[in-house]
């Protein structure tokens, strides 16, 4: 099995966990409210009203810049395999965080910093998708109206086939 055939299940695999964590749910979901998390409701329909519609399993996204809203982006944009296809020299895995400067704030804080806190916390040293991530590096951008942050991890070994 190469390296791209590992990686492939396991995009949809990182993406879905993403559901699993109420706090990331909640905070793409309500973008405005006025109560702690912890307060708010779950939506009714986490997968079509939050899987499908504020996190992808790719980058640049058509038509995301034009709307006021919170979005996830997975992507592996670092693959380099040594000549041995099933092994490789540097692969990263990002999570970009794009939310609307107008629905950046929340009642306890900042949504990005709540959105990098939590993913921290998911993957931070995972072994659960087949390869082992590394301590993040968090990079902060801006666009003319949103904020990124962008959440790299380094994968350092494959630690199961999938």
């Amino acid at each position: 099995m190469n390296v791209f055939q590992k990686i492939t299940p396991n995009r949809s695999a990182i993406a879905l966990k993403l559901i699993e964590n109420e706090n990331i749910i909640k905070l793409l979901y309500y973008l405005k409210d006025d109560k702690a998390i912890s307060e708010i409701p779950m939506p009714n329909d986490v997968f079509d009203e939050v899987y499908r519609k504020k996190i992808f399993k790719r980058t640049n996204v058509e038509g995301l810049v034009d709307v006021e809203d919170c979005f996830i982006m997975l992507s592996f944009p670092v693959i380099t395999p040594y000549k041995n296809s099933s092994t490789y020299s540097t692969i990263k895995l990002i999570f970009n965080i794009m939310c609307h400067k107008k629905v950046i704030d929340t009642y306890e804080g900042d949504r990005i910093d709540a959105i990098v806190s939590e993913i921290f916390d998911m993957y931070n040293e995972s072994t659960e998708f087949g390869f082992k991530l590394q301590t993040p590096i968090v990079k902060e951008l801006s666009h003319k109206d949103y904020y990124i942050s962008s959440v790299e991890f380094d994968v350092t070994e494959f630690t199961q086939n999938r």
